[in-house]
């Protein structure tokens, strides 16, 4: 054997090791990641009301409710709304009005940070106009501050005036 191939036969063996158990602890990494934000969903419902069909220019209510399901006390922490429906409206107003707005990856996101009782339920009012024709479809989505969420889907036609 000559004595280059000996040298390198150790440095391949470490580093088939060191590939193995890193890619070992990364996999245990995202299965606890995984678990952590999965484990349990929260014992919240969410609810959405608002018209199946509307003009363009008109202005209309998006009421979402969100209701303590459990027999403890639940944080509450924000309110998500995708782009794919949002594109099609203004947000003229939300009602409370929330502690936070921001806008990140296609989601607007409404901070309330409020705790739910059990059996208690929390109505946040969205006055949204019309302002382009199309199907309007997306989630709405409640979540803990752990960012465990239940989802909803909302859908609204927008038409010509």
């Amino acid at each position: 054997m000559h004595p280059a191939n000996a040298r390198n036969k150790p440095i391949i063996i470490t580093a088939l090791v060191t590939m193995f158990v890193t890619s070992l602890v990364w996999i245990g990494i995202g299965a606890g990641g995984y678990w952590l934000f999965t484990r349990d969903a929260p014992p919240f419902t969410v609810g959405v009301e608002h018209p199946d069909v509307v003009e363009v220019g008109e202005t209309l209510t998006l009421k979402v409710t969100v209701a303590n399901d459990g027999a403890k006390d639940l944080k509450f922490a924000e309110l998500d709304l995708y782009d794919t429906f949002l594109d099609g409206f203004e947000v003229v107003a939300v009602s409370p009005k929330p502690k936070t707005k921001d806008r990140v990856f296609g989601i607007a996101t409404y901070g309330f940070s409020r705790t739910l009782k059990p059996a208690e339920s929390f109505d946040i009012m969205f006055e949204l106009r019309a302002k382009k024709e199309g199907l309007w479809t997306g989630g709405v989505d409640a979540c803990t501050p752990m960012q465990n969420y239940v989802s909803e889907y909302a859908e609204i036609e927008v038409v010509a005036p």
